[in-house]
């Protein structure tokens, strides 16, 4: 089997897969490709793209490694959700501070409220 990992991160399947084939699987699930592009990209037969696809040592390496990708996204969640609420406090904040400027600072329109404020 080969040492080089296309795709950082995924377990190799069991059953041997070329580097080719890897480079190929990693392509298609990038989303940038259809099947023909990535198989040419990766110096294989654009005609027989569905078939190198539907191989079960290809098809399962496809599975393992967009079940990591599923499993990275479900880890970092709770990261984006704590970058979301920030960003919604932050808004919040921002907008209370231009509801306490005075009227006279900004000759009463929201518009010069928004200019007026730091």
């Amino acid at each position: 089997m080969p040492k080089n990992q296309a795709c950082p991160g995924v377990p190799r399947v069991s059953d041997l897969i070329t580097d080719q084939e890897i480079a190929f699987a990693c392509l298609i699930l990038s989303g940038t490709m259809t099947d023909s592009a990535a198989a040419k990209g990766r110096g294989l037969n654009p005609d027989t793209a569905a078939y190198t696809k539907a191989k079960p040592r290809v098809r399962a390496y496809m599975l393992e490694h967009r079940a990591a990708l599923q499993q990275q996204f479900v880890e970092q969640e709770p990261d984006r959700q704590r970058r979301k609420e920030q960003r919604r406090e932050q808004v919040l904040d921002r907008l209370w501070e231009i509801a306490k400027l005075p009227a006279e600072v900004t000759r009463g329109s929201i518009t010069g409220q928004v200019k007026a404020s730091p």
